[in-house]
């Protein structure tokens, strides 16, 4: 997991963006989620909307994760995210009350 969104942020912090490499870590990281960090989840969504990418299944689960680990998330981390999905423009519902 810190693999997928480090290359993912490390790609985003100099903005070049790779339409396959995307889809790919997208993919990837949505089967692993579930043992993503907060950090990484954080990292992961800043990274995609960075480069204004919106992948809505990925934010979508995402989103889930992040609600069942938003006592691990610091203040870093909860404002990142809630940023990175402002910054899309996609705010799903579910992830409202826990932010």
């Amino acid at each position: 997991p810190q693999g997928l969104s480090n290359t993912a942020w490390a790609y985003a912090k100099v903005t070049w963006m790779d339409e396959q490499l995307f889809d790919a870590i997208a993919s990837e990281a949505r089967t692993k989620l579930p043992h993503f960090r907060s950090q990484n989840l954080s990292n992961l969504a800043w990274a995609y909307a960075a480069l204004s990418i919106l992948t809505e299944t990925l934010m979508d689960a995402m989103s889930g994760e992040a609600i069942l680990k938003i006592g691990d998330f610091d203040p870093q981390a909860v404002t990142n995210t809630a940023w990175a999905y402002a910054k899309v423009s996609y705010i799903p519902p579910r992830m409202l009350n826990p932010l």
